[in-house]
């Protein structure tokens, strides 16, 4: 009886703590909101970013985005634009102040015209995170081999067709985990850096890099990352520290 005694108030204190925490989250937020409101956008700024390192939230990455915007800070607005995304893709507001971010953006790469194959793949990934879609991959796969080999089928044609139907969707499950994971995830937030053909300063120009760009890290020596443009373009950039790219 003493150790559900300890129990009970353990979890007590563990609501309460969260309560509290919780509290504290609305009472900045408001504050932010306030000198947000009274175009204090430096000050409202700094809580917003504070509130980000606790919590993981739609309303926040909006927020900072905005304040970015009413900085004439472009790049850093994009970038909290798509991150409001990432979490609320079907977000009007979110959408149009970003159609307006990318018009106010110089030197903007262009995405070549999908076809409608990967325009239905892309949509889909906007369903399936990383996460749900490799735990998919993997159930179907442990489905498929528990039907294979279960002796208590004896119809070896419907196991076969069924272990092939279980495999279809588990490389389909697999094939939007892996656009999750290769999606474009970076912007560039300085204004501008020049792409090398190699991993150091005295190498081949290849192509300007602009703020706002969008890229993947496709690998990294040093301070020196190889990335993907959206158009495709390929090149080396060093990164003298992480405030130069931020991860959507």
């Amino acid at each position: 009886m003493g150790d559900k005694k300890y129990l009970y108030l353990i979890i007590i204190i563990l609501l309460f703590t969260g309560f509290v925490f919780s509290d504290a989250l609305k009472a900045k937020a408001e504050r932010a909101n306030k000198l947000y409101q009274q175009q204090k956008y430096e000050k409202a700024l700094e809580i917003y970013k504070s509130i980000e390192k606790e919590v993981d939230s739609f309303g926040i990455y909006y927020n900072i985005a905005n304040t970015y915007f009413k900085m004439d800070n472009m790049a850093h607005a994009k970038l909290y634009y798509l991150k409001a995304l990432k979490i609320k893709p079907d977000s009007k507001t979110a959408l149009t102040n970003l159609k307006l971010v990318r018009g106010r953006l110089k030197n903007q790469i262009k995405t070549p015209d999908k076809n409608l194959f990967n325009k239905i793949l892309e949509k889909i990934s906007h369903i399936f995170n990383l996460n749900i879609s490799a735990f998919l991959s993997f159930l179907l796969m442990m489905i498929s081999s528990v039907v294979f080999y279960s002796k208590k089928f004896k119809n070896r044609k419907i196991i076969l067709s069924v272990s092939i139907f279980l495999l279809i969707l588990f490389i389909f499950f697999t094939g939007i985990s892996y656009l999750n994971y290769s999606r474009v995830n970076y912007v560039y937030l300085n204004k501008k850096t020049e792409a090398k053909s190699e991993p150091n300063a005295d190498s081949t120009s290849v192509f300007t890099v602009h703020g706002g760009n969008e890229f993947h890290i496709k690998n990294r020596t040093g301070d020196w990352y190889l990335i993907v443009l959206k158009n495709g373009y390929t090149g080396w950039i060093k990164v003298n520290n992480q405030n130069q790219i931020g991860q959507i």
